[in-house]
């Protein structure tokens, strides 16, 4: 009999679930959306520090550069080879685009892909009931 005293009546349940289901819907939303944003986040990261790392190849790739090739001023270098400094000014102003290769990050990429990918389908799947449910209403 004490059971009874925590029953509480509801008058028009169906519009208190309707009104319970379309705020899970809409958490569910933001969660989808919110999950999205942490994604994109995760692939500026990982584009930074690519960028990072290959900037830093680079830096080392210049220096040893620098540390071979003779040191000359450049008075002295149109003096001997006047032609050539004009080329070069040409082509320095048009730089050639190469393509960036992606070698050993996959594997790990790809294993993420697939976690993110079990999040979202767990929340559509969610979604899903709770428009179900609110259909059959």
């Amino acid at each position: 009999m004490a059971e009874d005293a925590y029953l509480v009546h509801l008058k028009d349940t169906v519009d208190f679930r309707r009104t319970i289901l379309e705020s899970s819907r809409e958490v569910i939303h933001m969660m989808q959306e919110y999950q999205a944003l942490m994604d994109l986040r995760k692939r500026r990261l990982d584009m930074e520090q690519a960028f990072k790392e290959e900037l830093r190849e680079i830096m080392l790739l210049v220096n040893k550069l620098e540390k071979t090739l003779p040191k000359h001023s450049i008075n002295k270098l149109k003096e001997v080879l006047p032609g050539v400094i004009e080329e070069e000014k040409k082509h320095m102003a048009k730089p050639e685009k190469k393509k960036l290769s992606k070698k050993k990050e996959k594997p790990a990429k790809e294993q993420l892909r697939e976690k993110q990918l079990s999040q979202i389908q767990r929340l559509e799947k969610a979604l899903e009931s709770v428009e179900g449910k609110l259909h059959k209403l």
